[in-house]
């Protein structure tokens, strides 16, 4: 259960508590526990593969019989009746059916009643519960269930509105037109209608955000990202960091020969040979030289990157690093103006920056703190505290955004503003606002082209002196997020690859493009030197909400590529000089050895844009890689990149199936780039960067034998732009979160949420192991091994998991299936306890069920294997096995939420109280209270049992207040979905 940078169970806890203090009847007084109790246990969907288990969900689930359903599934237009039969069979389907002693079926929506108030899970997608779907899910309409559940919301349940909780859910994605919707030809249309949805959504995701907008009618209410921090060093950077203060003060040549000694050992066990290359073999001057301007300031740099402190709660401000949050909104130019004064040169120096910041927010005047703290004054200085006086009380009227969701059950107006980055963009804040990004017909803007033509200087640059030639093609990554970020630096990079550029209005907006003459292209050498550069070809790879948002700029793009290949053509330009027109006849001949007609040919020899087909989403290989039983080699999951991502797009042709053509144009390429413009998201906080990135790394090594060189446009400091290998960027991103034990503290804040963190980024790294096997070192699995298995910090992780045994368990599981498929050469003795521990876990308990370990037979005679091996004792794994005590729980961002069996009943209707309900109650791993037998809960006809409950509930009938009481369901999204749905009286 969770979105993105959200603690979900506590945001809700704060969100339910204020509905009911403005006059909603909720009639469970709640705590974290024992609301996330009763999500764990009541807010599930239940796997196809243990159908059984459906029963102990039957006291608190809404039931609809099977032919009631068919009569709502019938009103579909045919073609959409068709759709869903041709994937998942005749009405009521498999997933969550329910057959009774009769043989009758309904489908079971699981549900919290609350009273006026519901919380229900957003069916699962069903990729997981069907291969077919998983590998060929290109246009996979909804499943039965999931249509039910929607038809139920709208004619059943009558709510008045939906809150989909968090960053984010299934209903926006689904097939259909890009925009402006068909209530009879996309599903997003077709199950929402006309009901009003509400959407808490993280305030530096707007293009996300935007879809969420136009493909599900969403009002959005944004919210604040977790403080962003520096992340300071610790462990042996902090060692390296002293050591290499000690050798450059050293005067004894022993000493210094030592010290070089202790250096380099450590530079080693970091790995930072993978950032910053091999030393060993430096003399002592290029090694002093390097340690002063190279080493010691990308220390400097790992300390003074931003990290996010543990996850939001809505509505809450986090007052205690509230400071440091501030510094990093105010940016480079307060440090600078502060070190007119005051040298800050070491990361331990910035205190004096929180000084001077904390004194004005506790009410000292802006001369007085200066006169205070630095004995002196500064214009600059003034003007930066005053921002920072600003900022501060603009983060605490943060507190708005619950009060901003309830405005918006009412019909009030939320207010536009611009969404984004809170460092980038500080005025995106104070939250709570319906947010919105930019004109796009601005992108790329002339700033965005200033930064676009440094980077890919840059970038040709380094490749050309390390080669000693210029690279045939590049791949760009375009997202709409990104977009919305940077204002189009990766758009401009591509048309600058090619030797294109814009041409503006006078109002600013891009209105065509033009060529860039070949005698302009020019690249400054690192020792001075001008040299002239080629156009260079490239390939796009498109996400599908970048293709519906930005198509004019696609559409552009392609124009300038068809330009240049007309210089070709005319024989203007050769393909010594011009390598798109050299590709074209490449790609050409191809296809007409393939079959296509000298026309067909020519056409789509010309195309360099691709994305999913139209009215899809993601490259799919995120799942494929996370399901890692159902495939052996890399092989299967490059060919269905190809599939999946293989559709051409052009200014005649938009989203033809063309993966031949995508294959030969990945064929050629040398360099693969993303963007990466946000202080919160990173490449490992999520699953997007690796499945388009690794994906097309994974893609081209497939064809061609060997991994593209990969790059990150870092843009997070839009003053500082640059160009980072992906390890670079990878391993900084490591050691300022994910193995710093100040990020690991900032997760332990948030118990169940904080665990959920961990286990997604094991997931994200085993993602990058499979896609760019070079980037993740069995070193740096040992590491993760030592820090969130072992507890190498010491900070309790073995008494924090308790709030979550299933995310441990789920990590461990990883691990043994990573060593299962030879990615990590784990030492014996780490295969052994990872082994023990798992067995533990399940016995204490119970089995988790993700996408690694339920039908996981192979882990599970893997994981025996070793333990018995150790034991002495030959043990067969029987298929039953795999069935025993696992439960699969869906979510709607495709995740898990991981549950024991069996599962007791909660019931949370007035007239019962929760069943072992105590102040103690505590989120899993509880003693579990006794229920009946399933064989006597016996379902009632949907007309005798209102809104087809399991169980009969008389509730008196509710007053109409003066402030009207409307139905209202809140869908928690990214693992679990749950909607709050204001039941009316009737």
């Amino acid at each position: 259960i969770g979105a993105s940078y959200l603690d979900v169970p506590a945001s809700l806890e704060v969100l339910l508590n204020a509905m009911k203090e403005r006059g909603y009847k909720v009639n469970v007084s709640f705590n974290k526990s024992k609301l996330i109790y009763l999500l764990k246990h009541q807010g599930i969907n239940i796997g196809t593969w243990k159908k059984d288990e459906i029963k102990e969900l039957l006291n608190t689930s809404v039931l609809i019989p099977a032919e009631k359903y068919e009569m709502w599934f019938n009103e579909l237009p045919e073609e959409k009746r068709k759709e869903v039969i041709e994937w998942w069979g005749e009405p009521p389907g498999e997933i969550m059916v329910y057959e009774d002693e009769k043989g009758k079926k309904y489908i079971v929506i699981p549900v919290i009643d609350l009273g006026n108030v519901i919380l229900a899970p957003q069916p699962t997608r069903g990729w997981l519960q069907d291969q077919k779907a998983l590998y060929h899910n290109k246009e996979l309409p909804p499943h039965h269930q999931y249509i039910a559940f929607y038809f139920w919301l709208t004619r059943e349940f009558k709510a008045d509105a939906i809150i989909h909780f968090g960053t984010h859910g299934t209903l926006e994605w689904l097939p259909g037109k890009e925009t402006g919707l068909s209530v009879k030809d996309c599903w997003p249309a077709i199950l929402i209608q006309d009901l009003p949805v509400i959407y808490p959504y993280i305030m530096d995701n707007v293009g996300e955000g935007t879809q969420a907008k136009r493909r599900g009618v969403a009002v959005i209410v944004d919210h604040l990202t977790p403080p962003l921090i520096s992340s300071g060093l610790y462990g042996n950077l902090s060692i390296l960091h002293e050591k290499i203060h000690q050798y450059e003060q050293a005067q004894d040549e022993a000493v210094k020969k030592e010290l070089r000694k202790t250096i380099e050992k450590l530079y080693y066990e970091l790995e930072l040979d993978k950032v910053l290359g091999n030393i060993s073999q430096l003399s002592d001057a290029e090694f002093e030289e390097f340690v002063e301007k190279e080493l010691h300031e990308y220390l400097h740099e790992l300390a003074d990157t931003l990290m996010p402190e543990g996850l939001h709660i809505l509505g809450k401000v986090d007052t205690e690093h509230i400071v440091e949050f501030i510094v990093a909104m105010l940016g480079e130019e307060f440090k600078e103006n502060v070190s007119k004064i005051w040298p800050i040169k070491e990361p331990e120096d910035k205190e004096i920056l929180y000084k001077l910041v904390r004194e004005v927010i506790n009410g000292t005047d802006h001369i007085e703190a200066q006169r205070k703290i630095l004995n002196a004054t500064d214009d600059g200085i003034t003007c930066n505290l005053k921002l920072a006086l600003k900022y501060y009380y603009d983060l605490l009227n943060c507190t708005i955004e619950v009060p901003r969701i309830l405005d918006a059950l009412e019909g009030k107006y939320i207010p536009p503003k611009i969404g984004g980055d809170p460092v980038r963009k500080p005025d995106a804040i104070p939250t709570g606002n319906n947010f919105y990004s930019l004109d796009p017909r601005t992108i790329p803007t002339k700033e965005a082209w200033k930064v676009a033509r440094k980077i890919v200087d840059d970038l040709i640059r380094s490749y050309y002196e390390k080669h000693g030639e210029f690279p045939e093609k590049i791949a760009y990554v375009l997202w709409a997020t990104e977009t919305m970020r940077n204002y189009g630096v990766m758009q401009a990079a591509v048309l600058y690859t090619i030797g294109v550029e814009p041409v503006w209005d006078k109002k600013g907006r891009v209105k065509d493009v033009r060529l860039i003459p070949l005698s302009d292209l020019n690249l400054t050498l690192s020792d001075g030197s001008v040299i002239q550069r080629p156009r260079i070809d490239v390939v796009v790879v498109s996400s599908g909400l970048h293709r519906d948002t930005f198509p004019h700029i696609m559409q552009l793009i392609d124009k300038a590529i068809k330009l240049v290949i007309e210089e070709g053509i005319k024989g203007n330009e050769s393909s010594e000089w011009n390598y798109i027109y050299k590709h074209y006849l490449d790609i050409k001949e191809k296809l007409l050895k393939k079959g296509y007609s000298k026309v067909e040919a020519d056409d789509l020899a010309k195309l360099r844009i691709f994305a999913p087909s139209p009215g899809n989403y993601g490259t799919g290989l995120d799942d494929i890689i996370a399901v890692s039983y159902t495939w052996e080699n890399e092989g299967k999951l490059a060919e269905y990149f190809l599939s999946r991502v293989g559709f051409a797009y052009g200014g005649d042709i938009w989203g033809i199936e063309a993966s031949d053509l995508f294959r030969f144009n990945l064929e050629d390429v040398n360099i693969a780039v993303h963007s990466r413009s946000t202080n919160l998201y990173g490449i490992l906080d999520n699953d997007d960067v690796f499945q388009y990135l690794g994906g097309i790394a994974l893609t081209v090594r497939y064809l061609k034998g060997e991994t593209p060189e990969t790059f990150i446009f870092n843009l997070r400091n839009p003053n500082k732009p640059k160009v980072q290998t992906l390890s670079e960027f990878f391993m900084t991103e490591l050691y300022t979160r994910y193995l710093n034990p100040k990020w690991i503290k900032g997760m332990l804040e948030h118990d169940y949420a904080g665990a959920r963190e961990m286990m997604k980024l094991v997931e994200h790294l085993w993602g990058w192991e499979v896609t760019v096997p070079d980037l993740v070192s069995d070193k740096m699995w040992n590491r993760f091994y030592e820090i969130y298995v072992q507890d190498k910090y010491n900070l309790g992780l073995d008494k924090f998991f308790e709030n979550n045994p299933y995310a441990k368990q789920s990590i461990i599981a990883r691990m043994l299936e990573a060593i299962r498929k030879g990615y990590w050469k784990a030492p014996e003795k780490v295969k052994i306890e990872l082994a023990k521990e798992l067995k533990r876990l399940q016995e204490l308990y119970g089995f988790t069920c993700c996408h690694h370990t339920c039908g996981n037979l192979k882990l599970m005679e893997f994981t025996e294997g070793i333990l018995s091996l150790e034991t002495g004792k030959i043990k067969e794994v029987k298929e039953e096995k795999v069935e025993e005590k696992r439960r699969y729980i869906g979510g709607g961002g495709g995740g898990y939420v991981i549950m024991p069996t069996p599962t007791p009943i909660v019931t949370a209707t007035p007239e019962k109280k929760l069943a072992n309900e105590s102040d103690e109650l505590g989120g899993v791993g509880l003693e579990k209270p006794k229920v009946e037998s399933t064989e006597k809960q016996k379902p009632k006809e949907a007309e005798k049992v209102k809104g087809y409950k399991i169980e009969k509930v008389e509730k008196p009938p509710l007053r109409v207040p003066s402030t009207p009481i409307f139905v209202l369901i809140i869908i928690i999204l990214a693992v679990v979905l749950f909607y709050i749905g204001m039941r009316r009286a009737r």
